[in-house]
């Protein structure tokens, strides 16, 4: 049906007229002239209204008759987002939002969407653009209703759980009895494939050979033939063999790595990887390879053989699971994830997405399938290997000294940033993520990471600024002929990140490439697998994009559990002027497995740097090839003293008194 421009603008009006008016009153008494939408997971549904005049007329002659006003058909008028008569979505609030600034602007008193607790299930991800920004002064406010938990969730549930009792070709023996089995959720007429499953909001283990902390250890490398050669004693005879995945450990990474074929010669087997990561771990030069390195198998159903673990059959749809003390699969909530990305800002140098906050809100339940699509080589702080890296000899004219080469690519994020400038998270929760949590891409500005919670993150827990990306070799500067490009004056506080990096060892609870201007202060950082801060890219004394980075009064303990060669706070490359300063540094984790780690560690290129008043509980600093202008004082053992109190108490390093209730 067409609609006369003139008519489209009248119901416009008078239907956004509307929705201001239904505004809750209690907004209206705290911010005069404020609109206020609500959404609850069991508000109105778009398409779900009585009323005649919201839908078409299909039982009526003639053509259907759409009552719209501009919005998108069926959505509006069943619902006006009020308190008593909320929205289901996010998304229905967002086009609120969108209509009300495009056809009446911001209002007098702004605009607030307040979010009431329970699950939002996405089926897409939720994409904010140029037109959902407010203005510096009246920011767009998402909000968690006052004491209640809303979670924006990129997961399925797993239901219809049934114990397996009788024996089944591929289950461990020990397993009969204790395994329950469920079909797997499907999108379309496909198997959702998923390599996390998290039953009453912990993450169970996909299941793996040796368990725990065991691995087993190579036998050699036949870099000949890029075949790997284990103990034959360490292989078995599975079923879905091409699912099965090598993890194996390499000082500062691991690598995911889908088995072809193995093939048993006496005391030893040999292993033949699929393309393309056979190309890329059996390329790269750093880390190198060695005879010893730990490894463990993952993904078969022979391997199921303690409570905990997991394993999807995805030929045959199902899914295994031996439950953990406790757990009851009458009543479990299990979940595998969907979605890649749940929330992505996006915007562009010149038309950037500004000035929305977001306050309350937990994201949770994200997936990432390169590993199984692809394997994965990872190069460091999450960046993995796209091409295969060589050595080089006489290095390039910018580096004389470089021996090798190697180009890489960025994991995923649940909330993704670029174009983005003075968004704030304040007080969310990222949980249960397969990769990344949140990350600052790039043309990212003033954006306000404050007092948010990071917790059981598979890779890192933020990412801000670009690596090496768009083509740039891993060690070159990265230059920039738009200073707009960067990350610019970001900021990162009072936030607490814990077991960041629990699928991608080699992972940190903040990575930043090339940032300028990054501040991150007063953070709690724990249970680290590698590094807790990682800031700077490029391996190079020279000029680049990176200067005026700030790391303050940062709390980092229980780090370097998994992996080596990384510190407490590790910086690389030339970020002149930067500090490393107030932070308070302990409890260095030596993995069995990992090469000698440190405290704080300046890696190659590393200059300008002011390292001051940073007090550690040893005295184990890295200095690698670093560039000019580095100034250490008063940092160690003899370090400030009142750095060491209490967690959030008044001068100490790590969260600030008003944000101590995250500890709890």
């Amino acid at each position: 049906m067409r609609i006369s421009l003139t008519a489209i603008s009248m119901r416009d009006w008078l239907l956004v007229a509307a929705l201001a008016m239904s505004a809750s009153a209690a907004a209206a008494q705290s911010a005069p002239g404020a609109v206020e939408f609500h959404v609850k997971p069991d508000g109105g549904q778009p398409f779900t209204s009585s009323d005649p005049s919201v839908r078409p007329q299909l039982g009526r002659p003639g053509k259907p008759q759409w009552a719209t006003g501009g919005f998108e058909p069926g959505f509006w008028l069943s619902t006006s987002g009020s308190a008593e008569r909320p929205f289901a979505t996010l998304y229905q609030a967002q086009l609120a939002v969108r209509e009300l600034l495009r056809t009446k602007g911001m209002p007098e008193g702004g605009i607030r969407v307040v979010v009431h607790g329970g699950l939002y299930r996405l089926t897409q991800p939720l994409e904010f653009v140029p037109e959902d920004s407010g203005t510096p002064d009246l920011p767009v406010v998402y909000t968690a209703a006052p004491g209640e938990k809303p979670i924006v969730s990129g997961g399925l549930p797993i239901t219809g759980w049934r114990k397996l009792k009788a024996a089944t070709p591929g289950v461990h023996a020990a397993a009969v009895g204790h395994v329950w089995v469920a079909t797997a959720p499907e999108i379309g007429a496909a198997t959702l494939d998923f390599r996390q499953l998290y039953v009453n909001g912990t993450k169970a283990v996909r299941a793996r050979s040796p368990n725990g902390d065991d691995f087993h250890r190579m036998v050699e490398w036949d870099l000949v033939n890029r075949q790997a050669i284990v103990d034959s004693k360490d292989v078995g005879e599975w079923r879905n063999l091409k699912r099965v995945e090598m993890v194996l450990h390499e000082s500062w990474v691991i690598s995911f790595l889908r088995i072809e074929s193995i093939s048993v010669e006496g005391p030893k087997a040999r292993i033949t990887f699929q393309e393309p990561e056979r190309d890329l771990v059996f390329s790269h030069p750093y880390p190198w390879p060695r005879k010893t390195d730990p490894y463990c198998f993952a993904n078969a159903l022979e391997f199921l053989d303690q409570a905990g673990e997991w394993y999807l059959d995805y030929k045959a749809g199902l899914v295994y699971y031996w439950p953990r003390a406790g757990e009851d699969m009458a009543t479990a909530q299990v979940v595998a994830p969907r979605l890649e990305t749940l929330v992505r800002i996006a915007g562009s140098v010149d038309r950037p997405v500004h000035d929305i906050q977001f306050k309350g809100l937990n994201f949770e339940d994200s997936t990432w399938l390169r590993p199984t699509q692809a394997g994965l080589v990872p190069l460091q702080a999450g960046q993995y290997f796209v091409q295969p890296a060589y050595r080089i000899q006489g290095g390039i004219p910018q580096q004389p000294t470089l021996d090798n080469l190697g180009w890489s690519a960025r994991p995923p994020a649940a909330v993704y940033l670029m174009g983005a400038s003075r968004i704030l998270f304040e007080r969310c929760t990222f949980r249960n993520t397969a990769s990344a949590a949140l990350d600052l891409h790039y043309a990212t500005s003033k954006n306000q990471i404050v007092g948010c919670v990071f917790h059981g993150i598979g890779g890192n827990g933020m990412q801000i600024g670009r690596f090496s990306e768009q083509g740039l070799e891993a060690h070159l500067p990265y230059r920039v002929a738009d200073e707009r490009e960067l990350s610019l004056n970001d900021r990162v506080a009072n936030s607490y990140f814990r077991d960041c990096g629990n699928e991608d060892w080699g992972s940190t609870a903040i990575a930043a490439g090339f940032p300028r201007g990054l501040v991150i202060e007063h953070n709690e950082i724990v249970e680290m697998p590698y590094s807790g801060i990682s800031v700077g890219w490029g391996w190079t004394p020279q000029e680049n994009a990176m200067r005026d980075n700030k790391i303050l009064y940062n709390r980092i303990h229980q780090y370097m559990q998994r992996m080596g060669d990384g510190g407490g706070i590790y910086v690389l490359s030339n970020q002149t002027p930067s500090e490393i300063r107030g932070n308070y540094v302990f409890d260095l984790r030596h993995s069995p497995v990992g090469d000698p780690s440190s405290m704080i560690y300046l890696d190659e290129g590393s200059s300008g740097f002011l390292v001051k008043d940073n007090l550690t509980d040893r005295n184990v600093f890295f200095k690698n090839r670093n560039g000019e202008g580095n100034r250490w004082e008063n940092t160690g053992t003899d370090g400030p003293l009142g750095l060491k109190g209490a967690p959030g108490s008044e001068g100490a390093a790590g969260l600030e008194p008003a944000f101590r209730d995250l500890l709890q």
